[in-house]
């Protein structure tokens, strides 16, 4: 079995040892429920899920708008879905808008 170490991102735990965290853990004790969600906290949620399904659904269909856009002779629009696609597979640096955009899924989507 792993745990989360500070040390180390995963150590082995034995088998007798507990794996429950302690309570100043930064893991979240409960997860609200629907009585204690917002209906803002809903919305954003809604909101991205949708933008998630909306971005893999574009992925998903890039293949046919390229080539739909070369053979109709559509070289700029042709020329922006590669230069997105090359940028989506390069080592970017996580800064404070990855950052960001990483926290608000993370948090709101649960929330739909």
């Amino acid at each position: 079995r792993f745990t989360k170490s500070a040390s180390n991102l995963f150590t082995m735990v034995s088998p007798s040892t507990s794996t429950t965290p302690p309570a100043s853990s930064a893991f979240p004790t409960r997860t609200p429920t629907s009585a204690h969600i917002s209906a803002f906290d809903r919305f954003l949620g809604g909101f991205a899920v949708t933008g998630f399904i909306l971005i893999w659904l574009s992925s998903a269909l890039s293949p046919l708008l390229l080539f739909l856009s070369v053979s109709n002779g559509y070289a700029s629009a042709a020329g922006f879905i590669v230069a997105v696609t090359v940028a989506a597979y390069l080592p970017w640096e996580h800064g404070p808008i990855s950052r960001f955009v990483g926290r608000f899924y993370n948090v709101y989507h649960p929330r739909y």
